[in-house]
């Protein structure tokens, strides 16, 4: 008789509020959706979530230390770094000699430390270290992510966010404007809103109105999103709108039919999902180096440029331009790339080889 082996028991952990829409919901949501023949996946929160596919349990309900103990749990992810709650759970995962990852989400780029550097560096001195040098490694995004993060532990990983995609493909509607695309959240100095909108002036004194029109979308605070409407009003900003908030998959494919060009101008992140949906709708990005997708413009799919407000522009003009020459060509490659890189069974595979080592 062949025994079968033990099924990994994983536990991913996530502070902060978990729904659709975050980013953080839309990476691990995807991938405990799809682990489940291959590994046992369960899910620690702090809000309320309920899903018909894995477990999920709240910290109103029951405590970490009980929760390794009474799953078995045989491995632990952590996502996001900036929590105090951590610095107490990994003690007992040491405790417990249970091993853990940490998938720090942008969190550990060095952009990010510039805003709240002080505070950021008192946490790191009075746990933080400890907490990430006594993982089992780092989970980062993408070769770009690690090499422009600091990296307080001997080992990493790379595991790329999985994509979910749609077989079947939307066209896009035409249009006589180049139509670029914002979809984030609305947080200037994250987002490099700030650089961006400045761009937008430089744009209205070239009168390029007939050329290209933007369309914001994204959640945010309340005085960023008024901080942004206020923007566009007051400056007269016509070619320009915000939108609001896309959560559902009929108004995330709506909005890609109406969009030729997405812009992302972060300071950081780790790698955004949207970019790889929208290579799927066959729309280029246009990114500045935070976004840690520079490979874009090296496979003609895409534009780079520095986080300042006259490049900005400049590339806007000249992406647009170039979209209006060959946007047919342009849309078959993104399709093509995605297709090629992105699929994924491929980062399912990558997520399993390194749960497999702690087996």
């Amino acid at each position: 008789m062949k025994v079968r082996k033990k099924q990994l028991n994983v536990l991913h952990v996530v502070s902060g509020e978990y729904k659709p829409g975050n980013g953080i919901y839309t990476v691990v949501n995807t991938l405990l959706e799809n682990l489940q023949d291959d590994i046992q996946c369960s899910l620690l929160i702090s809000n309320d979530f309920q899903s018909e596919k894995y477990n999920v349990y709240s910290r109103n309900q029951i405590k970490f230390n009980a929760l390794l103990q009474s799953e078995k749990i045989d491995l632990v992810i952590f996502h996001g770094i900036f929590f105090p709650q951590y610095l107490k759970d990994y003690k007992y995962c040491i405790k417990f000699n249970i091993p853990y990852l940490v998938k720090p989400h942008s969190s550990l780029m060095r952009s990010s430390w510039s805003k709240g550097r002080l505070r950021k560096k008192i946490f790191y001195y009075l746990g933080l270290k400890q907490f990430l040098y006594k993982s089992k490694g780092i989970l980062f995004i993408n070769k770009e992510e690690e090499k422009n993060s600091f990296n307080f532990c001997p080992n990493s990983f790379i595991e790329r966010n999985g994509i979910n995609f749609n077989d079947e493909y939307f066209p896009k509607k035409t249009s006589s404007k180049v139509r670029f695309l914002f979809f984030s959240r609305i947080d200037f100095h994250h987002k490099g809103l700030d650089y961006l909108l400045k761009s937008l002036l430089l744009l209205k004194k070239k009168n390029l109105s007939d050329l290209i029109e933007f369309n914001f979308y994204g959640p945010g605070s309340k005085s960023e999103v008024k901080k942004m409407v206020s923007f566009l009003k007051r400056n007269n900003l016509s070619f320009a709108q915000y939108l609001g908030p896309v959560y559902d998959k009929i108004g995330k494919q709506k909005m890609f039919e109406n969009s030729d060009i997405l812009i992302l101008t972060s300071r950081y992140e780790g790698f955004p999902t949207v970019i790889p949906e929208s290579l799927f709708n066959g729309i280029p990005p246009l990114v500045t180096p935070g976004t840690n997708a520079m490979f874009l413009n090296e496979d003609k799919i895409g534009w780079n440029c520095k986080l300042n407000a006259n490049e900005i522009a400049e590339k806007i003009i000249s992406a647009a331009k170039e979209y209006k020459e060959n946007g047919d060509l342009i849309n078959n490659r993104c399709i093509s790339y995605v297709k090629e890189n992105f699929v994924l069974e491929r980062s399912l595979k990558e997520t399993m080889d390194i749960y497999n080592v702690f087996k």
